[in-house]
């Protein structure tokens, strides 16, 4: 039998379905490093950028070499608030390190890599690009500021975790503007032979060539809108603080008088799947902060409380009471103390000032079942470090989500990242009217995708965007013509972060 031409781009659809480029995400990536050579003690004046590898070494005679790369612009050009992990991955065909880490440094000098001229057009030991010389030979990067790689056997590459170092201002300012150094513990000298990382460069083998790679993330903002905090204070035992404008942490030696944050976490929180959360961080802004050295920890409350509104009598939570009337099971609040979170300082915004971000991950707290109702439920309660001080009064006032003199940056906040899932499309086919219609799953309410086309699978083609749709739940339906004169189409959903 012969069939009809709906017959057969119905077939050449279904065909096409075993074809089909059926999803597409943002969510991982590897981004290429083009831009790197190496510095060498013992050839202090040359340039290695048309080198295959990126030497790092200390030999017995003292010698060393280090690393240097850029990173790639697409890293620098994306959202840091979107990106979950972001790794360094450099290939050692033979490790010969012999335990000693390798550990990569930003720095505060920039570098040309240059291609191996003589002489040197590029960075040496001595020049940071064959002319201008570095402040410490060797090239000029912050000691104090590093992390560690960790080499996996199974794929002979060495990982750097950078991700925190890309939402830091100054630190993420010296990755983009300079770029970054690799060093073996070149301390103390071996006493013979050279331990040794020999790192492809950007001009190796392609698949042992550098590159970051990238887990993307869906970042949404969540204002905390209750807090208060609670006073030991001879005469404020029994207060409430909810309408104040800051949430005390203190310590005072005077009289060894405590205040505790306390604050609820926002109800959205409760409508997500753990399993979709990368990151849940807590950020407190402190205008002032003074706790030195001690440590602000979080911990989830084992009962609720009031925040109030600073009424008296008290209409809600104080030292002694949960809500001005119900009394703790031990004064100054009831948490959990088996899941503390130690809060992380931020960089000083101000030197003058001394101000500074707090923040709290909760995301693995969020898988515990139990510290999870705990925080949902009750909220979560903040504690410096209450070793009596010797003199004086360290602490951390932190703004209140009741102070209208900061926008809702400076107030307190949840930042949630969420996973970026990898559409499907899990059907494909032409209905009666000659429409295409696609079944597509693994899907989240949460991110956005956008469906796009084309006629031809090539390498110079191009997709054509037809739509942009947020899915109301996991996976659904959608359908378009064939567009005029097309014989067959080929369709692809990416998630767009």
């Amino acid at each position: 039998m012969k069939k009809t031409r709906s017959q057969n781009l119905r077939w050449l659809i279904a065909l096409l379905a075993s074809l089909l480029i059926a999803h597409a995400s943002l969510a991982t990536m590897n981004l290429p490093i083009v831009a790197d050579t190496y510095l060498d003690s013992a050839a202090p004046a040359q340039n290695f950028g048309g080198s295959g590898v990126v030497k790092v070494l200390i030999s017995s005679d003292g010698s060393a070499c280090r690393g240097l790369f850029r990173l790639p612009d697409e890293l620098i050009a994306l959202d840091p608030e979107k990106i979950a992990q972001a790794n360094v991955c450099f290939f050692v065909f033979k490790n010969q390190t012999a335990g000693r880490t390798i550990r990569l440094f930003p720095l505060l000098q920039s570098f040309t890599p240059g291609t191996g001229q003589d002489p040197a057009d590029g960075a040496t030991w001595e020049t940071c690009d064959g002319t201008t010389t570095w402040a410490t030979p060797g090239g000029d990067f912050d000691t104090n500021v590093f992390v560690t790689g960790h080499f996996d056997p199974d794929d002979k590459f060495c990982r750097w975790d950078i991700t925190e170092w890309l939402t830091h201002p100054t630190i993420r300012s010296n990755l983009v503007t300079h770029g970054a150094l690799l060093q073996i513990e070149e301390t103390p000298i071996p006493e013979s032979g050279t331990l040794r990382a020999p790192f492809t460069s950007s001009r190796g083998t392609l698949a042992e060539r550098p590159y970051v790679a990238v887990t993307l993330a869906a970042p949404q903002t969540l204002a905390i809108t209750n807090d208060t905090y609670m006073d030991s204070r001879a005469g404020s035992e029994d207060k409430n603080f909810g309408s104040d404008r800051t949430i005390k942490t203190v310590i005072n030696a005077s009289d060894g008088s405590i205040c505790r944050g306390l604050f609820q976490l926002p109800p959205e929180l409760a409508t997500y799947d753990p399993a979709e959360i990368l990151s849940a961080k807590v950020w407190l802004y402190v205008w002032s902060d003074k706790t030195d050295e001690r440590d602000v920890t979080l911990y989830p409350l084992s009962r609720p409380f009031v925040p109030g509104t600073g009424q008296t009598p008290a209409d809600g939570a104080t030292w002694n009471t949960s809500d001005g009337a119900n009394a703790w099971a031990t004064p100054g609040g009831d948490f959990d103390t088996r899941y503390p979170v130690v809060g992380v300082k931020g960089e000083i915004l101000d030197v003058d000032q001394h101000d500074r971000f707090f923040t709290w991950e909760l995301a693995p707290l969020l898988t515990n079942e139990t510290a999870r109702a705990q925080l949902l439920n009750n909220g979560a309660l903040l504690q410096i470090d209450e070793t009596l001080p010797a003199s004086g009064m360290p602490r951390a006032p932190f703004t209140s989500a009741d102070d209208s003199n900061y926008d809702a940056l400076y107030r307190p906040r949840l930042v949630v990242q969420f996973a970026v899932p990898t559409p499907q499309i899990q059907q494909m086919t032409m209905t009666e009217n000659q429409e295409v219609a696609l079944v597509i799953g693994e899907t989240s309410s949460r991110i956005p995708l956008r469906i796009e086309r084309t006629p031809e699978l090539s390498l110079t083609n191009e997709w054509t965007v037809v739509t942009n749709v947020t899915p109301g739940s996991a996976g659904f339906e959608w359908s378009e013509p064939l567009p005029p004169g097309w014989p067959r189409a080929f369709y692809r959903v990416i998630a767009e972060p």
